[in-house]
């Protein structure tokens, strides 16, 4: 080989060996990129917290160094770009407003004649035959787990008896309905 070809054939290479190379090289994947001309790569490089190349996986070597760290995903998908903007935003209204709830979490009531008294309260400056709402119950914190027959009983939970109730609990997706909690 003449020394100006493989002048040649170094300069060519060094020009595609970036400055900085990657800290992470992706490869294995299933990437799914929101680019309609490539919506699938199986490799990316990243450095930085910035995808520097997606594609397959002689598209992003280059990227490797001596630091790279290097990850072999096995055909497991990543999503590029993809947040979670989760939360569950809620109205603040001041306590004695129609529209606010009585705050029963662990915090507020620490037993049973608290939740009663604070759900009294509530039923007390509530219109008739409207819902009376209490969230963040958490029964497990009481001294003794109430039952629904244990309640009704109560004369302190029968005075509530008029107001329609609800209850939503801390622990997911159970609520309690009307004939106490």
């Amino acid at each position: 080989m003449s020394p100006a070809l493989l002048l040649y054939a170094t300069l060519a290479t060094l020009a595609q060996v970036p400055a900085m190379p990657a800290d992470v090289l992706i490869t294995g994947a299933k990437i799914r990129t929101s680019d309609p001309q490539r919506p699938l790569a199986s490799a990316m490089a990243v450095r930085e917290g910035v995808i520097v190349a997606i594609g397959e996986e002689e598209d992003v070597l280059r990227w490797e160094g001596m630091g790279t760290k290097r990850l072999a995903l096995a055909g497991k998908t990543i999503t590029p770009g993809f947040i979670d903007a989760h939360c569950h935003p809620r109205a603040i209204y001041p306590e004695d407003a129609p529209w606010q709830g009585v705050e029963c979490g662990p915090d507020k009531i620490k037993s049973l004649d608290e939740l009663i008294a604070a759900l009294r309260r509530k039923a007390d400056k509530t219109p008739k035959g409207q819902w009376v709402a209490g969230s963040n119950y958490q029964e497990t914190f009481f001294a003794s787990t109430p039952s629904l027959s244990s309640m009704d009983l109560m004369p302190s939970a029968n005075a509530l008896s008029s107001a329609p109730r609800i209850l939503t609990s801390l622990a997911g997706p159970a609520s309690h309905k009307s004939g106490f909690v």
